[in-house]
């Protein structure tokens, strides 16, 4: 596993840390394939993780894709797509109930990372969005999950208006459930409140729910994020804001 993701067990609790905080923990294709690895590690933990917290290093838990990667290599914002989609899946198929802890920001891809979560407790300073239209990437990829959070109405603001939205904002339309000056903490207290829960009955439900509101979307999403990442418009514009920097 990438030492960018590390993946720690505390009696019935896992956590999985992003942990590239030089960079802001911005996404790269070798990160997400580790996060895809540590999310079915904790799966594979089965019956000694009853929770999974994921958290980051860091004042940011996540500013979204590598754009220096993406500008300097083919193939590279396909894969980020692609593996992004996968452990935003992943997490929902895990069968416990998920948590993020969120500070900094959460912005595009780590955003869409919180899809994957029954519960996001954040800083009230954290921000959020989906800014991606600005460099001509489509957040389609994003839109299953989030309308499951913020309904449909929320998921067109979010996901066509560029601007980032402040963690209280983001809580009244329930992208966020609870705000904390140390989520982190706070998600530390949850996780062992759930796990002392009776298990069988958690992993019922967690189950459940999945049915009731599944992902049956994403495929689509994902289809049309990728449609444009090859589009004269997109090329130019990733390169614009990249060259600016």
């Amino acid at each position: 596993m990438s030492s960018e993701i590390r993946l720690e067990m505390n009696g019935s609790v896992c956590r999985i840390v992003l942990n590239a905080p030089s960079r802001r923990n911005a996404l790269r294709p070798d990160m997400l394939a580790a996060l895809q690895g540590a999310v079915q590690a904790a799966q594979d933990a089965g019956n000694a993780a009853r929770v999974v917290v994921l958290q980051a290093e860091g004042p940011v838990f996540c500013a979204g894709f590598d754009l220096k990667q993406c500008a300097a290599e083919d193939g590279v914002l396909e894969s980020l797509l692609e593996g992004l989609a996968e452990v935003i899946t992943g997490l929902r198929n895990l069968g416990v109930p998920t948590i993020a802890a969120v500070r900094g920001a959460a912005v595009a891809g780590g955003c869409a990372l919180l899809g994957g979560a029954d519960f996001v407790i954040a800083h009230p300073e954290t921000k959020l969005g989906y800014p991606v239209l600005r460099i001509g990437v489509s957040p389609a990829v994003s839109g299953p999950s989030l309308s499951q959070a913020v309904g449909a109405g929320g998921a067109r603001r979010l996901l066509l208006d560029p601007s980032l939205i402040s963690a209280p904002r983001a809580e009244a339309l329930g992208l966020l459930h609870e705000l904390s000056p140390d989520p982190e903490s706070a998600a530390e207290t949850l996780a062992a409140n759930l796990a002392g829960k009776p298990g069988g009955g958690v992993a019922a439900t967690r189950r459940w729910l999945d049915e009731l509101v599944p992902l049956d979307r994403q495929p689509a999403a994902l289809a049309a994020s990728l449609r444009i990442t090859r589009t004269p418009e997109r090329r130019r514009m990733l390169d614009d804001v990249w060259s600016s920097r």
